[in-house]
């Protein structure tokens, strides 16, 4: 569905620190939303508004993005208590109005409908309670309740969260396991997701005697334990699994060493994917100017997606100018993470080995 054009005024409360706290709002709206590190909520209590009747949401910022979805009548000053309860979050969106026009009533609401939207994305809910109940609400008050949603949704989605259902399956391209393997893959928005009913297998007993120290085998068990504790799968037997719904994975690797108990390469373990990659164009938007991106290019936007948590748009001209060589291949991940180094500013790559240490 073609969507329309919508602006919102952004400020940033400490110019230095513009990335880690801002409030953002739409002119015409009461609603506001201020998006925050952890390690500052004690700044944004002193924030105007902050107080108010509020419904928020807290995010792990890991490559199995999990959320936490909350109500207070105290604003933010309800988040210390998740401070010392929760320590899987590493960021938060908190939701008020300027004139308080929140009650009790409609943070109620709204927490039960984000956790329902939730559940059907590609997040995992962290909510104990997951409130299966809707909340009884007099007609008149369905459209203002239906405008609230619309407008945080739409915010979440300023801020880089998307939570709109998967589109029908039949409309997705299945990329099936290697052999006989029962598993299969799709791409969403950019994003790996393996499918329902996909079989995960536990870490080979011989990974634990890898270079990495067995790293990988004891990720790959916490991954497998973690679906089946929010019961996104379940166990057929001792060393298999059974996904129950549809799971996002951060590469097609990460989503073939689920299925394979090993470490493999995902662009061949999924039959026709590497095909597919010289069809990214599609998936993964960019420069018009530079319509034609090389396989190797579109994997290294991936990639950074994940890793930046930033915009394709404001990185995908400048890769494409460095890697528009069609016949360039990364070899490795010290090669990628220099490549990155040498293509974007050191703002950028803060969070990656320096160039010295690889």
């Amino acid at each position: 569905m073609q969507g329309t054009d919508r602006t919102v005024m952004m400020h940033f409360p400490n110019s230095q620190q513009a990335s880690s706290l801002k409030i953002i709002q739409e002119p015409t709206s009461q609603i506001r939303s201020f998006y925050f590190k952890k390690s500052l909520l004690a700044q944004v209590e002193e924030l105007e508004y902050a107080n108010n009747y509020a419904i928020y949401f807290l995010f792990s910022d890991l490559e199995n993005p999990s959320v936490y979805i909350g109500q207070s009548t105290q604003g933010i000053k309800r988040l210390r208590d998740h401070l010392r309860e929760k320590d899987f979050w590493q960021y938060g969106i908190l939701f008020v109005t300027d004139n308080n026009s929140f009650d009790k009533l409609a943070i109620d609401f709204l927490e039960h409908q984000f956790i329902q939207l939730f559940k059907r994305s590609s997040f995992i809910v962290e909510n104990r309670d997951l409130r299966n109940t809707k909340p009884t609400i007099n007609w008149f008050a369905h459209a203002t309740m239906n405008t609230f949603t619309n407008q945080i949704t739409f915010l979440l989605e300023a801020l880089g969260v998307s939570i709109q259902e998967e589109e029908k399956e039949n409309d997705r391209k299945i990329f099936p396991a290697e052999g006989e393997r029962e598993a299969s893959l799709y791409i969403h928005d950019g994003q790996f997701f393996l499918t329902k009913g996909s079989i995960l297998h536990r870490p080979q007993e011989r990974l634990k005697n890898w270079n990495d120290e067995g790293k990988l085998y004891y990720k790959l068990n916490a991954r497998i334990d973690q679906l089946i504790d929010v019961k996104q799968a379940e166990v057929i037997d001792e060393g298999t699994v059974r996904l129950l719904q549809d799971v996002v994975c951060s590469s097609p690797s990460a989503a073939a060493d689920l299925c394979s108990g090993t470490s493999k390469n995902g662009w061949t373990f999924w039959r026709g994917l590497e095909e597919e990659g010289k069809n990214f164009n599609e998936v993964i938007p960019c420069n018009p100017a530079n319509s034609s991106f090389p396989t190797s290019s579109q994997k290294l936007l991936i990639e950074w997606k994940r890793l930046s948590k930033q915009p394709v748009q404001t990185f995908a001209p400048r890769l494409h100018t460095t890697l528009k060589n069609p016949t360039y291949t990364p070899c490795s991940s010290n090669e990628f993470m220099l490549t990155i180094q040498q293509t974007f500013s050191v703002s950028h790559t803060k969070t990656f080995p320096s160039t010295a240490s690889i």
